[in-house]
């Protein structure tokens, strides 16, 4: 998926449409083959809840056009360590 489908996915007014933003979002963050990456850089704080997961994704493709063409996943893993970094995780590049 990229970012213009992620966008679409966030903006379309239809329940399924943000279903499958909240889905992408949060699969991201939960995927194992991310999971031992993620750690590392991206401590979510106890309470934060997958509505705010997906707020944060869907803030940065609609305020980020000219990243939309990338892969949707680099994008919301990019975004979720800015949001959500570890305090002693090296710098996102």
């Amino acid at each position: 998926m990229t970012g213009n489908l992620l966008h679409e996915a966030c903006t379309l007014q239809k329940a399924t449409s943000r279903g499958v933003a909240t889905g992408y979002a949060v699969g991201v963050l939960d995927s194992p083959t991310a999971s031992s990456k993620l750690i590392a850089f991206i401590c979510v704080p106890s309470g934060v809840t997958m509505g705010q997961v997906v707020d944060v994704a869907c803030a940065y493709v609609a305020k980020n056009s000219q990243d939309r063409h990338r892969e949707a996943a680099i994008l919301v893993f990019g975004t979720l360590v800015d949001a959500w970094p570890c305090q002693d995780s090296p710098p996102a590049q």
